[in-house]
């Protein structure tokens, strides 16, 4: 049997949503990815484990794999810095213009 480059290769098996990731980022470094057996675990539910996969051209295998390792290296690590966000300060309460005295409604010493 002969290797053509126009033939597709598994690069990868697993969960669903996890070979829609390894997909996502095949097709952004330009690689055509297709993910097969998810009818299966629509079906089975998780009783087929790794029955959904990431396919690609032979011609991208040796790429897609490389891809696919440093997706995985990076996996644990955080998508990216913390953001840091400075503390709370209060505002100075705001000076009241024209002077108008105080509220109407509240009367320091209440009459007897």
């Amino acid at each position: 049997m002969s290797q053509e480059p126009d033939d597709v290769v598994r690069v990868a098996a697993g969960e669903m949503v996890a070979m829609e990731m390894c997909q996502q980022a095949l097709i952004a470094e330009g690689i055509e990815a297709r993910v097969v057996g998810e009818s299966l675990g629509a079906s089975f539910g998780t009783a087929i484990s790794g029955s959904v996969e990431v396919w690609v051209s032979r011609s991208h295998e040796l790429q897609a794999q490389a891809i696919l390792r440093k997706l995985e290296h990076r996996k644990g690590e955080p998508a990216s810095e913390p953001h840091s966000f400075p503390h709370p300060t209060s505002d100075p309460h705001p000076t009241r213009a024209g002077g108008h005295g105080p509220h109407t409604h509240y009367r320091a010493k209440p009459e007897k």
